[in-house]
């Protein structure tokens, strides 16, 4: 990240799990596995028993879905996404919003979840969403391992 860019609101870091909107950027947009790993397991950790394994499993699901509905439309995996899908993961955004309202012991995974779905569906291939279920099942594993009740 440039200088001028550091002090941009969208690449300052977001809440207590130190998961930057530049970070997720980078392993959604370039598949830095490492990048996308530590930063799961940050915020699995962070959220731990305070927030439990249904609400952080009820966004995955439906992440998982449009996956796989993608798959299926194309197997090669860089096809890019389709107008339904894309709606679909930007809606995911208020449903989010909504549950973070109800527990805000979730903002830590709403900011990151948000900033991941913008990289999505800004850039619009199968393989960024596939990185983006990826990182969301390494929270869901992560906040199990870290004692998600």
């Amino acid at each position: 990240m440039n200088a001028a860019n550091a002090n941009h609101p969208r690449h300052k870091q977001q809440g207590p799990s130190g998961s930057d909107p530049a970070t997720i950027r980078g392993f959604i947009e370039d598949d830095q596995a490492d990048q996308l790993v530590a930063t799961a397991e940050r915020l699995g950790q962070d959220m731990g028993k305070q927030v439990s394994t249904s609400q952080v499993r009820n966004i995955f699901s439906s992440i998982k879905r449009l996956e796989m509905r993608e798959q299926q439309h194309s197997p090669s995996g860089d096809a890019p996404l389709s107008p339904n899908v894309r709606r679909e993961l930007l809606l995911l955004k208020p449903r989010l919003a909504y549950a973070t309202a109800r527990e805000n012991r979730l903002k830590p995974l709403h900011d990151a979840v948000t900033t991941a779905l913008d990289v999505v569906a800004q850039q619009g291939d199968q393989n960024a969403l596939r990185r983006l279920s990826a990182f969301y099942e390494a929270i869901v594993a992560y906040h199990q391992y870290h004692g998600g009740k």
